[in-house]
């Protein structure tokens, strides 16, 4: 039987069901969205003052070479990127992966929002170019 954690966000309830580290898939549900996440590699723990904390109001260290798949979305809107974090001289640096085989990448020192929102940034550049072609 999963786990089921339940955590209440501004009226939004949401669920993170999990059997995790005996099946490496995790789920993450709210009212909106589905979100799946499957550990592809634990990575370790190095001492604690160099390790990144997740956010949010429960905070987990996260390890060094750890990296997990993530898909959203649903048919033609389905969208799977990997996410991995690297300690380099006792600072993280935090590595988006998308697009055909994973053949994209993103990286920044200085936050795993950082570099999300590069990706979001060179997507939509990549789009408008598309688009001004198309016109």
């Amino acid at each position: 039987m999963p786990k089921v954690k339940t955590k209440k966000f501004c009226k939004n309830i949401s669920k993170e069901i999990t059997e995790y580290p005996k099946i490496d898939v995790i789920l993450y549900t709210d009212e909106r969205r589905n979100y799946q996440y499957t550990v592809k590699q634990e990575g370790l723990y190095l001492q604690s003052l160099v390790l990144a904390y997740t956010q949010g109001k429960n905070k987990y260290k996260i390890p060094d070479c750890y990296c997990v798949k993530t898909t959203w979305g649903r048919k033609k809107n389905k969208k799977t990127i990997k996410c991995s974090i690297n300690y380099v001289e006792g600072k993280p640096l935090f590595k988006i992966m998308y697009g055909i085989n994973f053949s994209q990448v993103v990286q920044s020192n200085i936050s795993s929002t950082t570099v999300a929102n590069s990706v979001i940034k060179v997507n939509t550049i990549l789009l408008i170019k598309y688009y001004i072609k198309l016109i």
